[in-house]
């Protein structure tokens, strides 16, 4: 259980009830919460079993719709950012704008008109209470407990009033008990260096002062903004700064550098040039972490041009064998007449080879998919040719694409090879699909696309997809918006 309950009356503590997921279902005042196949709150119930709030996430796992008994409000989206809301509810008489100033945790402390008079003000204690108004440190008259209708709280979190639980994106947050509501759904957020990342329901490795937890998945560090600007960095996704925007640094190891921070010592990463920083992490283990991450980077980013023009030869071919599928399904005379050469007024042309090299990869993809062969784990792995072997079971994928002196591209256990045909019969890349896990890649992971080159990317690009095929993190498993790195990872980028 995330945090059992006193119960006053007798003197006994009543335990949260928790599912086999670790996401809490009753709560001590006998509320009651529901969550869908991906951990998300969807309903909560009054201890009377009356529902006091429902609410709708989109394929990224954004919320995008709640409805309580006072009103229904939408979120809009752009770029993985909130950047607008709908309510139902009725508007004020005179509506204004206002502004919030933040604290260096991301919690608005002051609200203020467009003039600059001060609406409201909050206060907040470390893990995220609210502070009343009272009769010394926090008077009405300097428009404390005004009720200012911005939904956003501690460190940004939006509260919802109906149960008192902050959004913190991944999962809620119960700030009156310093805890979340369900577990840590990002496993690689638990490092073995630091005993704190082993509670999966505590917040931000229970150092709110320093730390903060953007997505409910891995906490941050607020280090000097006058340094670093406004960049929030997540641990697992670094984002790299130049190293002359860092706070003061020391190097301790070959690319990891000790931070001086008010709160104690950091650690950062440094690129391989020592020209760019990393976040500052709160373990050495952490900052090490991410060197291990540019493991993933080089795997997207060593394809050379001859196993880009596999790769394409792969998608062309896969496509010219869905097309000669369609034209024999097509033909007056059925398959028979298509290789009896008898015209067909429905048939799609095929899809042209730019170059030897596509087209012997091509030809072969078309021979394998069509007698239901299997492309083997050296198809890509430094030769010309592709290696197939007829089998009497249906196609599957190869283990890895790749070359056999460079990085390879992970594909799931498992995993069928199918074609990616757009409405106009043009193959717009392939995908290996059905497998799970295996070859370094976590086990929610279902399937992969290869897409041929686009205008932003010019040499094609690699989407790793989940059971619901959307696109997850190769590493974890968990479903990543448009906006993260590993959504779309660049063949071959110059």
């Amino acid at each position: 259980d995330p945090l059992p309950s006193e119960n006053r009356r007798n003197a006994r503590l009543t335990p949260f009830l928790c599912d086999p997921n670790g996401n809490l279902i009753v709560n001590a005042e006998g509320e009651q919460f529901s969550f869908n196949g991906e951990n998300k709150q969807t309903e909560v119930k009054d201890s009377q079993n009356n529902t006091i709030g429902k609410y709708y996430y989109d394929g990224d796992g954004k919320r995008v719709k709640k409805v309580t008994a006072s009103e229904t409000v939408v979120f809009a989206y752009s770029g993985g950012k909130l950047v607008a809301e709908y309510s139902s509810a009725t508007p004020t008489a005179s509506p204004n704008t206002y502004y919030t100033t933040i604290d260096y945790l991301g919690s608005p402390r002051v609200i203020t008109d467009r003039m600059g008079t001060v609406i409201s003000r909050r206060d907040f204690m470390p893990f995220g209470e609210e502070l009343f108004p009272d009769a010394t440190y926090r008077l009405a008259a300097s428009k404390y407990g005004v009720n200012d209708n911005i939904r956003q709280r501690f460190t940004g979190y939006q509260k919802d009033d109906e149960t008192g639980l902050d959004f913190a994106e991944a999962r809620m947050y119960k700030n009156e008990h310093a805890r979340f509501t369900a577990i840590d759904p990002l496993l690689a957020s638990g490092k073995s260096d630091n005993p704190q990342t082993f509670n999966r329901f505590v917040y931000a490795g229970n150092n709110p002062i320093l730390r903060t937890d953007p997505t409910g998945e891995d906490w941050i560090i607020q280090v000097n903004r006058e340094k670093v600007g406004k960049r929030e960095v997540n641990v697992s996704r670094p984002v790299w700064i130049p190293k002359g925007e860092a706070p003061s640094i020391a190097e301790r190891a070959p690319h990891i550098w000790e931070a001086d921070l008010p709160g104690g010592k950091g650690y950062q990463a440094l690129d391989r040039d020592n020209e760019r920083a990393s976040a500052v992490f709160a373990t050495r283990g952490e900052a090490e972490a991410v060197q291990s991450g540019w493991a993933t980077q080089k795997l997207a980013g060593s394809i050379t041009q001859g196993v880009e023009d596999g790769l394409t030869g792969i998608a062309k071919g896969a496509g010219n064998a869905v097309i000669g599928t369609v034209n024999s399904l097509t033909n007056p005379l059925g398959p028979a007449g298509a290789m009896a050469g008898v015209p067909n007024p429905l048939e799609v042309g095929s899809i042209p080879y730019d170059n030897a090299t596509q087209a012997s990869y091509g030809s072969a993809t078309e021979t394998g998919i069509a007698a239901g062969t299997v492309v083997t784990g050296g198809a890509l792995s430094g030769g010309r040719a592709l290696s197939v072997v007829p089998e009497t079971t249906a196609a599957r994928a190869p283990s890895f694409l790749g070359q056999a002196n460079g990085p390879s591209i992970a594909v799931p256990n498992g995993a069928s090879p199918t074609a990616l045909v757009n409405r106009q019969g043009s193959a717009t890349g392939f995908a290996f699909t059905g497998g799970r896990g295996g070859n370094g890649l976590n086990d929610a992971v279902t399937g992969i696309r290869v897409m041929n080159p686009t205008p932003r990317y010019p040499n094609g690009y690699v989407t790793y997809m989940g059971n619901g095929r959307q696109g997850v993190n190769p590493l974890t498993g968990r479903t990543i918006p448009n906006s993260d790195p590993l959504r779309h990872i660049p063949l071959n980028p110059r």
